[in-house]
């Protein structure tokens, strides 16, 4: 009831209050296949995520495994941000 289950393309243009972003990945390998690259004046842009990331109103929740995130420029840097504003859990410490 109220949660709704979708693919990040589904929710171009519209909003929730809370999105959680499951990234499942194991291998570095993966990593392919969650993103979508592109270079934008010059900077690297993961356009799936931004779209995800943009999405949330009040709350945005990323699970997965950080270890294999780092290897993407773009999660790298959400996961920096994330640490920097004390908002990084890793559930090993959690324990």
């Amino acid at each position: 009831q109220g949660i709704n289950v979708d693919t990040v393309e589904r929710y171009q243009g519209s909003e929730r209050d809370i999105i959680i972003i499951s990234t499942g990945l194991n291998y570095q390998l993966m990593l392919k296949s969650i993103e979508s690259v592109a270079n934008i004046n010059g900077k690297i842009i993961d356009r799936k995520l931004n779209v995800a990331v943009t999405r949330a109103k009040q709350q945005l929740i990323i699970t997965g495994n950080a270890s294999v995130l780092q290897f993407s420029e773009s999660y790298k840097d959400i996961l920096n941000y994330f640490k920097s504003k004390g908002a990084f859990f890793d559930i090993r410490e959690l324990e």
